[in-house]
């Protein structure tokens, strides 16, 4: 329905699809030049990246964007590998390097900062910084590039290249480290994986299993939240997995002596079971089955459903009386400005009672999704108390938050202690315990 020959068309459609079509294939076209062009700048050896390597600068007279040695950095990025072939832990070297009050590489990158001065933030050596250091060959003066790929034109999202697409250059630039303390370095890196108890090579055959525990543990220091680590127990077949959770500041050193909030697993399932049967008991005291639930809540939302239900049969009843005075009108029982008046005040009353039917309605949603809540964690509590077993449906029906301390106490915060309120009492909002 495109008219050419219509000067006022106001469909736009087939108009505005030649538009979108002849700027897809432009944008797709350059794309591919790009892709092309960056690719042969990585074969002539041009450094492609934002960013040089820490320890490294680029040099801006230089069409080619050679890196060249920032002392003060490859001083560090030296001690690192130096470290690291005398057989240090990469969290050994952390410690080391936030005690020298280092900057991190992003960091220094942002600030210029090679140490941490007032006022910065401060930003943790985590063992990821420091195993990509020693894994880069740009150390040993070796430019390697392409080692991730995106193509607009094809819809491609960033993701890693086939290492056999990399592009490597050798002797690009001047190196910060012999390949002898590179290779050293990487070798004692290896052992270390290979002995560590953290080790996801070693444990590559046995799964990892979810975090039932996501997003409600938290640290009673700072605020953070808890990750959940693992770490490897056993020799061959009788190899299995340690489970625990801990802090993510939890070996900064600026917090050293105070954000050691961490717990293994075994001792946290315990303890929260213990505290959830508590509250099964708790119902079960004070008579609140599933049935007298379920009875209970279905009896106060029938009055929020009779409720939408009076509104929407005013609302009917307004839209007949609107039709009827259409009908008078017809018959010539009301002049035009009569029907025109009532109308207006038909038309009043009926976004009215459109509202309140849109509130009831809101009301009676809202109160039904709670009460499914409550539902839940009265189930819950009885499956984990038949059952014996946690998971994580159990523990987001129950639990709000969890809270540990360093010192090894944690409080638990219940999520449902008013839907469950009694005249003998009502489920605590807060549970203190210690370990």
């Amino acid at each position: 329905h495109f008219d050419t020959d219509a000067k006022n068309n106001d469909n736009k459609a087939l108009e505005v699809a030649l538009k979108n079509l002849v700027n897809d294939m432009y944008a797709k076209d350059v794309s591919k030049r790009v892709s092309v062009v960056r690719r042969q700048e990585m074969e002539r050896g041009r450094f492609v990246g934002s960013f040089a390597p820490y320890g490294y600068k680029i040099s801006k007279d230089d069409p080619l964007r050679h890196l060249v040695i920032d002392e003060e950095a490859a001083a560090v990025v030296k001690d690192i590998f130096r470290m690291a072939s005398d057989g240090k832990s990469l969290r050994e070297i952390s410690i080391v390097l936030q005690e020298r009050n280092l900057s991190i590489p992003k960091q220094y990158l942002n600030t210029g900062h090679l140490y941490q001065e007032p006022g910065d933030e401060i930003k943790v050596w985590s063992p990821h910084t420091l195993s990509t250091i020693l894994k880069n060959q740009a150390y040993i003066g070796n430019l390697v590039q392409g080692k991730y790929r995106t193509r607009l034109c094809d819809n491609e999202k960033r993701r890693n290249a086939d290492e056999n697409d990399w592009v490597t250059i050798e002797g690009s630039h001047e190196p910060v480290v012999s390949r002898e303390v590179f290779d050293k370095a990487a070798m004692q890196l290896k052992r270390k994986i290979e002995e560590s108890p953290y080790s996801s090579d070693r444990g590559k055959s046995v799964p990892i299993q979810d975090n039932k525990y996501k997003g409600i543990l938290f640290c009673g220091k700072c605020g953070s939240r808890l990750q959940m680590k693992n770490d490897l127990e056993g020799e061959g077949k009788n190899l299995r997995r340690r489970y625990y959770y801990r802090c993510c500041n939890s070996f900064d050193i600026k917090h050293k002596g105070n954000c050691r909030s961490n717990v293994t697993e075994i001792v946290l399932d315990h303890i929260v079971a213990e505290s959830i049967k508590k509250q099964v008991q708790l119902l079960s005291d004070r008579g609140i089955t599933v049935d007298w639930c379920e009875r209970t809540f279905s009896e106060k939302l029938k009055v929020l459903e009779n409720k939408v239900q009076k509104a929407e049969a005013d609302l009917k009843k307004q839209e007949y009386a609107e039709f009827e005075l259409h009908e008078r009108y017809g018959i010539g029982q009301m002049s035009r400005e009569e029907l025109e008046a009532a109308q207006e005040k038909s038309d009043r009353q009926i976004m009215k009672l459109r509202e309140k039917i849109n509130d009831a309605q809101l009301q009676y949603s809202g109160r039904k999704n709670k009460y499914d809540g409550y539902m839940t964690a009265v189930k819950a509590a009885y499956r984990a108390n038949s059952e014996g077993q946690l998971d994580g449906d159990i523990l987001s029906a129950f639990i709000e938050r969890i809270v540990i301390h360093p010192k090894g106490d944690f409080e638990i915060y219940w999520k449902f202690e008013k839907g469950f309120q009694t005249d003998s009492g009502r489920f605590k909002k807060r549970e203190v315990k210690g370990t």
